[in-house]
Formats: C-alpha cells, sequence, structure tokens
C-alpha cells in the first residue's frame, strides 16, 4: 500500500476533496498528512480552518460607458 493509498482511506469523500485542492499549499498538505498517517482524525472543516479563507478572484469589471479593446487579427 502506498503512502497516497494510506491517507486517502482515513479521510471521508468532502476531507479529500479539501486535501487535494490546489489552494491548500503543498507544505500544509504534507503535514496535514503526516499527521492522518500517525492516527489522527482529521476533517474537512479542520482542513478548511488549517488552509484559512480564500481570496477573492472576482473579475473586474468595466464601467458601462467603456467600450471593448478590439484587436486585430
Amino acid at each position: 500500500m502506498t503512502f497516497r493509498d494510506r491517507t486517502y482511506r482515513r479521510l471521508n469523500w468532502e476531507g479529500l476533496i479539501q486535501l487535494s485542492s490546489p489552494t491548500l499549499p503543498s507544505s500544509l498538505r504534507q503535514d496535514l498528512e503526516m499527521r492522518i498517517l500517525v492516527g489522527e482524525s482529521i476533517s474537512a472543516p479542520q482542513i478548511r480552518r488549517a488552509r484559512g479563507p480564500l481570496r477573492s478572484s472576482s473579475p473586474k469589471r468595466r464601467p458601462a460607458n467603456q467600450t471593448a479593446m478590439r484587436v486585430a487579427a
């Protein structure tokens, strides 16, 4: 059984999603995986709290009176 198999067998589906999220820094993911392997019970809400709040990535809107730029092909 591989390292990843042992880690992922100890989490529920939501926990797996949170642990595999690209928003989770790899150093934090490795720390959580090690804690799971030594038998600590880690849940999805704990993973979200450890990750911290996500930054808003909403696109910036142009003012209504500004026309879109056109690029020649």
